[in-house]
């Protein structure tokens, strides 16, 4: 199937409210059992990657991301390839260049007009070459385990219904990212979530809606950020610590001067599965008949 964008690929997820998985990628290994979990549950999924500054190698965009654009559009399912957390017009631009189906935009920290300003011109640039792009209104903090805090809280700031609404129809996004309590990292503590301002905002908009910072929440707890109305969730700093986790484990146990096939293994299987968990969580819809064998 081919590559499609972030409006195709959840709209079902509104009316059915389901949520579709967003899965940050680093490494070809780990982005094959991402979207082998997808093809065998038969489900879409979203495939994310960040801006150079998360890896700090200019050559990233076009060794890796050449790679999983290609990968993506042979997969058996529809697949969305996402550049998240996009700083600045000119990376937008640079994820459009490698094949990305739908950007963020995130100007979530600046003044409400210079937000809207940079929101419209990326939305300019990406819906005349047929990409979706998502904006974010509020704002969501990091823990001091993110790579975002650099080692220093960065405190959400709730998302306002009536602002969700204004900034939606003063940009005409295709998807908006909102701020209900979760930030991005590792939590200290488990987080508070306001669902009460995500109906609410629900009820204002007919957007796909996008929790950021889902790492560490709880099946309970995707059912009812779920049910309440988001659509697309991302999950980064859960797959990657766990994964991490299994791959040294994995190392450590290996009988001295053995190939490093395990360890690799360690990264698909622990992607593929905890992928799987998620889409499950996430109770997202299977668009194609189940597979007749497990392949993994």
């Amino acid at each position: 199937m081919a590559l499609v964008t972030l409006r195709e690929i959840t709209k079902y997820a509104i009316p059915e409210k389901y949520a579709v998985a967003a899965v940050t990628v680093f490494d070809p290994m780990f982005a094959e059992g991402v979207l082998c979990a997808a093809e065998d549950m038969r489900t879409p999924i979203i495939m994310m990657f960040g801006n150079t500054k998360v890896v700090n190698r200019p050559d990233y965009y076009p060794n890796f991301y050449n790679y999983l654009a290609n990968r993506c559009r042979h997969s058996s399912v529809p697949v969305c390839l996402h550049l998240d957390h996009g700083p600045s017009y000119e990376a937008c631009a640079c994820a459009l260049r490698v094949g990305a189906t739908s950007v963020m935009i995130d100007g979530s920290m600046l003044p409400y007009e210079e937000n809207v300003a940079v929101t419209r011109k990326v939305i300019e640039m990406a819906h005349a070459c047929g990409v979706d792009v998502e904006a974010e209104i509020g704002h969501v903090g990091a823990n001091t385990t993110s790579h975002e805090a650099l080692g220093m809280d960065d405190h959400s700031i709730y998302t306002e219904p009536f602002m969700a609404k204004k900034f939606a129809e003063d940009t005409d996004c295709d998807a908006l990212a909102v701020a209900i309590g979760t930030a991005h990292g590792l939590y200290k503590e488990r987080p508070v979530l306001n669902l009460d301002v995500l109906k609410e905002i629900r009820k204002e908009l007919d957007i796909p809606l996008v929790l950021h910072g889902a790492s560490g929440l709880g099946e309970e707890d995707f059912s009812k950020v779920v049910e309440g109305g988001i659509n697309k969730i991302n999950i980064c700093t859960a797959l990657v610590v766990k994964t991490a986790k299994n791959m040294l484990s994995t190392a450590q146990n290996l009988p001295e001067n053995s190939p490093h096939f395990p360890i690799a293994a360690a990264n698909f299987q622990t992607a593929y599965e905890e992928t799987k968990k998620h889409i499950r969580w996430f109770k997202t819809k299977q668009i194609l008949p189940p597979m007749t064998e497990k392949r993994y």
